[in-house]
This record gives structure tokens, C-alpha cells and sequence, in this order.
């Protein structure tokens, strides 16, 4: 799983004061160019990145960034990934039990039509865990 990071993105140069900045901004740090593939309009700005959620950019041209609206948006990307954490584990423990109900599904000399349908049922949540935890799509475990 990736971690959410956060950094004053600048277009040119990083000195001191944006140093500074990104510390008064409670950023982890800072970047030179676009580290959002293309959501800053304009430098400065505050990046917040997370797999698991949308990027967020804060502008902080002419330093109206404030440490609240930084706060809110890695609040917002840090629910996101311990929700996606969470999924993970669900979705990868799905994946070691379905197999389960394959042998015992397999071992039945004549299924019936009911013993059919919920194998159907069974195996499509078996290939949903296996697709989603192959890409690493945690956003939902539904279907798993």
C-alpha cells in the first residue's frame, strides 16, 4: 500500500522560503515541478497525493494556502488509504477462502440446480477478489 504524501510544489527553484513554507503548511516537504501529472495551474501550490483518492492541489499563490485546508485535504487521503488498507486485507483473505468452497463444490458426484447457482455466485466473487487484488483496486471490497 502507498502512503499519502504531501509537498509545496514550485515551477522553478526551491530555496529557504518555500522550505519554510512547506513547514508552515505541516508538508512533508517539497518538489520542484508537477508531482500531481498535471493538476497545478500555478506554482506555488500545495500537492497532496494518495493512491486511494483523488490528488489534491491547494493553490498557494500569493500564500493563501492555510494549514487547515492542508489539513482537511491529507485528512480526506489518509481516510482514504486506511480504508484501502483495510480492504486489502479483506479482499486478500477472500482470495484464501474461496478456494475452499471450489473442493467442496467439486466433490459433489451430481450438483443440483441450487448447488450450481451458488457456486456461479461463489466463483464470480472468487474472479472479483482475484481482479481487484491483482490491479490493488481497495476503494470497495463489494463483490469479493
Amino acid at each position: 500500500m502507498s502512503t499519502t504524501s504531501y509537498c509545496v510544489a514550485v515551477g522553478t527553484t526551491v530555496n529557504g522560503t518555500v522550505q519554510a513554507r512547506a513547514t508552515a503548511l505541516g508538508c512533508s516537504g517539497t518538489c520542484l515541478g508537477d508531482p500531481s501529472g498535471g493538476l497545478i495551474g500555478a506554482f506555488p501550490a500545495v500537492a497532496v497525493l494518495s493512491n486511494a483518492t483523488a490528488n489534491q492541489v491547494l493553490s498557494d499563490v500569493g500564500g493563501v494556502a492555510t494549514l487547515a485546508a492542508v489539513q482537511a485535504a491529507q485528512a480526506t487521503a489518509n481516510t482514504a488509504e486506511s480504508a484501502a488498507s483495510t480492504n486489502a486485507a479483506t479482499i486478500k483473505a477472500n482470495c484464501v477462502a474461496h478456494p475452499a468452497g471450489n473442493i467442496t463444490y467439486l466433490a459433489v458426484a451430481v450438483p443440483s440446480v441450487a448447488q450450481t447457482t451458488a457456486q456461479i455466485n461463489a466463483l464470480t466473487k472468487a474472479v472479483n477478489a482475484l481482479i481487484y487484488q491483482v490491479n490493488q483496486l481497495y476503494s470497495t471490497t463489494n463483490g469479493t
